[in-house]
């Protein structure tokens, strides 16, 4: 199911021991109450009704109490769907790319974002990415197009959209290589560095 065929993808796919044809569901980023992440879990449960073989991955680091919540939540889950969950601790910066390339669909469930770098670091490996309306991500997240928008909170919301990219490889595939052109074409360093001169400018009168 995987979309993108490098090495880095299939080698934390292997490490993982997770199969070609399981769709890989990942969420990157501080491991804290705000990111939502319960409500992931949650929302995993409807997955799995529907595709058993589904994964998840929770990455990120842990440094505050609530790692101890997602454990527990974890724990609760029936014993087939706790096998399906894959929880990586203070994972050093370099594995972050494997972990993209790995992933079939990104899942950014917060609506604490200022931004999302992780968005850019998910498309950059051609990842889809789900994320909530009426959220910073989703301003440039557009529905349909790079990516798809949930209510936040709404469990069944999610798990619809989630489903709906995991049965249809096309649109996957799509979003993913929109996503992909999108940080070349505004989110490279060069990019950003001219709009940064763009706006130094403006703001010191210069033409």
């Amino acid at each position: 199911l995987q979309n993108s065929a490098n090495s880095e993808g299939k080698n934390f796919r292997v490490k993982h021991r997770l199969k070609e044809d399981d769709p890989v569901i990942t969420y990157v980023g501080r491991l804290v109450k705000p990111k939502s992440i319960l409500t992931l879990i949650d929302a995993m449960e409807h997955v799995w009704e529907k595709v058993p073989n589904a994964k998840l991955v929770i990455a990120g680091n842990s440094g505050n109490e609530f790692i101890l919540t997602i454990k527990r939540k974890i724990s609760l889950l029936k014993l087939n769907y706790q096998n399906n969950v894959i929880l990586k601790e203070d994972f050093p910066d370099n594995e972050k790319p494997k972990i993209f390339a790995g992933c079939d669909i990104f899942v950014l469930p917060s609506i604490s974002e200022s931004f999302g770098i992780v968005l850019i670091e998910a498309w950059n490996q051609g990842k889809p990415c789900i994320v909530c309306k009426d959220s910073a991500p989703a301003s440039i997240v557009e529905n349909e197009q790079n990516g798809l928008l949930f209510q936040h909170g709404d469990v069944h919301d999610l798990s619809l959209s989630i489903l709906q990219l995991i049965k249809n490889k096309e649109l996957r595939d799509i979003l993913g290589a929109n996503g992909k052109r999108k940080v070349s074409e505004q989110y490279t360093w060069d990019k950003i560095a001219g709009q940064i001169r763009e706006e130094y400018k403006q703001l010191l009168g210069e033409k």
